[in-house]
C-alpha cells in the first residue's frame, strides 16, 4: 500500500528485458566498456549533441 499527502507525484515505468550486456559509469549507461570511454571522451571535449563534422 502506498500512502501520500495531495502533492505527491509517483511515475512508475516498466518494460521488457532488452537481454543486452550493460555497463555504467557515472552518468552514461551504454553497451560496452568502449562505448563508456567514447561517450566519456565525446562529454569532455564537449561533443555530445553536437551536429557531426
Amino acid at each position: 500500500m502506498i500512502t501520500a499527502s495531495s502533492e505527491t507525484w509517483l511515475l512508475l515505468i516498466a518494460g521488457q528485458q532488452l537481454q543486452e550486456p550493460i555497463v555504467q559509469y557515472g552518468p552514461f549507461v551504454m553497451n560496452t566498456q568502449q562505448e563508456i570511454w567514447q561517450a566519456l571522451s565525446d562529454f569532455l571535449r564537449r561533443a555530445l549533441g553536437q551536429p557531426a563534422g
